[in-house]
């Protein structure tokens, strides 16, 4: 189960980074770039937590860290074009 919890931190890690490099102060809205830092951070600190303090993860824990990714995955073609329209500040 920490094997599928370290592969669900680093997918959210690495898709709230490739949306950021996308995000800019003056194209998306302030929510959306505070919402995919939030995730992306919350899935470091997560991949910290197993690290340093020996965070053991539950099943709950799992599984929603499992669908966030796939739903980050699942809409990452919306994504190829740039910021999404209904995601943009302009």
């Amino acid at each position: 189960m920490t094997v599928l919890y370290v592969v669900a931190c680093a997918t959210l890690i690495y898709t709230s980074f490739c949306r950021a490099v996308l995000m800019s102060r003056d194209t998306t809205r302030l929510a959306v770039r505070l919402a995919f830092v939030s995730l992306g951070s919350s899935a470091a600190f997560g991949l910290l937590a197993l690290a340093l303090w020996g965070y053991s993860p539950s099943l709950p824990s799992v599984t929603i860290l499992v669908s966030f990714a796939a739903v980050q995955i699942v809409t990452s073609r919306l994504w190829r074009e740039g910021v999404p329209a209904r995601f943009r500040s302009v």
